[in-house]
């Protein structure tokens, strides 16, 4: 009888340690592996219950950072009471812990933020990131976007947004494919199209879409929309409100302004991560592994002794 229930409690705990292996390894693809999409990176789910547990944006959730607590707390409270009896198991479970509180550590100092980039556009990482140093900035640039298909269908293989850092370096920036620039990592995460305009404002040249801001001469400008009725642009130069005709100079708060259509463009939605304590993880991680191996190549030899 009592051999009968020590066999059952080994069937118990076997489940236990793979339905838990099952949820590490889920969460860690959820914390680790970011997910392409083509929906905006604002976007909000409509189901109540899923935006209150973030599950639409699981990786960068609270929830998250919480369950790999839990999962650290859960194993070292097994440790402390004794339900984990071996040394060895001990020093495995205490070590995954440390792993998980690095893993929580990571999730609440790294930096995340999305970075979007329309075609032929630079930006600096300096205009997303407060009192970033001079010396760890970069500037980015957008060539080109490319969506490439399966062959004889119009089913997206790949986004590629094609690259160039600091004006010097070309690289390929796609869905599962990152590219480390100093500190961060930047991924594919999803695109938009966007018509864009000329704004030429006393000569000025300036590049802009619907709803964009840009200033001249400290003033801010906006191209707010397209009267279909009467063929005029919406537009405002501070606090003013004109409506100048397609493709023609028109006098607004004493400037000439010309705004000429130049097309649809691709905008890359570029996540960008400065993770925290990856070397610590990494190496962590291999200690794990190792001692793992360890401990299941000791225990045969034991077993035979």
């Amino acid at each position: 009888m009592r051999k009968n229930r020590t066999r059952l409690n080994l069937i118990v705990l076997r489940i236990f340690q793979f339905v838990a292996l099952v949820l590490i390894l889920l969460l860690a693809a959820s914390t680790f592996f970011l997910q392409q999409s083509e929906v905006p990176s604002d976007y909000s789910s409509p189901n109540l219950i899923v935006r209150w547990l973030s599950l639409d944006r699981f990786y960068d959730s609270g929830l998250n950072s919480i369950l790999w607590l839990f999962l650290m707390v859960l194993l070292v409270l097994a440790v402390v009471f004794n339900v984990i009896r071996s040394t060895a198991q001990k020093a495995l479970h205490l070590l995954l812990a440390l792993i998980f509180g690095v893993v929580f550590i990571n999730k609440n100092l790294e930096v995340r933020f999305f970075m979007p980039i329309a075609e032929g556009k630079e930006v600096l990482l300096s205009s997303f990131i407060d009192r970033l140093p001079e010396k760890e900035d970069a500037t980015i640039r957008l060539e080109r976007f490319e969506i490439p298909t399966h062959a004889g269908t119009s089913s997206p293989k790949n986004y590629i947004s094609h690259l160039v850092i600091n004006q010097i370096d070309s690289v390929d920036l796609a869905v599962n494919r990152p590219v480390v620039v100093g500190k961060f990592r930047l991924y594919q995460n999803s695109y938009d199209r966007v018509f864009f305009f000329r704004v030429m404002i006393d000569d000025k040249p300036f590049e802009t879409a619907f709803g964009d801001v840009f200033n001249v001469d400290g003033t801010p400008v906006s191209v707010i929309a397209f009267d279909d009725h009467t063929e005029k642009f919406i537009m405002s130069i501070g606090d003013d409100e004109f409506r100048p005709p397609l493709d023609q100079p028109f006098p607004a708060g004493g400037k000439t302004v010309r705004i000429t259509p130049l097309g649809i463009r691709f905008i890359s939605v570029i996540e960008v991560v400065q993770p925290v304590g990856v070397k610590w993880l990494t190496a962590l991680g291999l200690l794990y592994i190792f001692s793992l191996i360890m401990a299941f190549w000791k225990r045969p030899a034991e077993e035979r002794g």
